[in-house]
Order: C-alpha cells, then structure tokens, then sequence
C-alpha cells in the first residue's frame, strides 16, 4: 500500500505529549509458599512526545532487595509509528521498530 504523507503531526495541538511518562515495576521471586523482597524498576522521563532528532532523556532506576542476582538487564527502545488516513476510507496503519538496544549487568 502507497499513501503520501499531508501533514506531520504537531506536538503542541495534543497537551498529553507533553506529560512526563512513569513506569514503575515490582517483581518477587517465590519458591512455594516464601517470596522475596521485591525487584523495582522506576522509568521516568519529561515528556512522552518527541520529534526527530530530540534527545530523550531517559532516567532508570533498577533496586534490587531480592536474592537473585540479575546477570544482565536488557533496555529497548521501541518507536512506534501511527498512520491514520479518512479518505478514501478510515484506516490505520501502525510500524513498529526497535530503534536502540541497551544492556547492563550484574545488577547487585
């Protein structure tokens, strides 16, 4: 399928590109009925649009209370492309790709 692209997306029309992005993640390992203390990963940055050639400034916090030892801690940034046309007919279109792959280790 060809299409031809009109316009490009302006980031200030839209105020929830310009909120900050927060992910946070827990993880107990188990053996039975006995859990450990958690795993936490804390993501944060400023914004959660950005155009071409921006940087992205990215803040990652991994704390490790469990047991385990993480050997490696693997990072991927995924820019994900969304096309919307109306005419001839509403449809959308969606790319995926893996643009940056990070990885770190041991994580005491």
């Amino acid at each position: 399928m060809a299409f031809t692209v009109i316009n490009a997306l302006d980031l200030n029309l839209n105020p929830s590109y310009r909120e900050p992005i927060h992910f946070q993640m827990e993880k107990t390992f188990c053996c039975f009925c006995c859990a450990s203390p958690p795993l936490s990963v804390d993501v944060r940055a400023p914004v959660s649009g950005y155009c071409p050639g921006q940087v992205i400034p990215l803040a990652i916090d991994i704390e490790n209370k469990s047991n385990v030892q993480l050997h490696l801690v693997k990072i991927f940034l995924r820019k994900v492309v969304t096309y919307r046309a109306t005419t001839p007919t509403t449809a959308i279109k969606k790319s995926k790709d893996i643009i940056l792959t990070m990885q770190e280790g041991p994580v005491p």
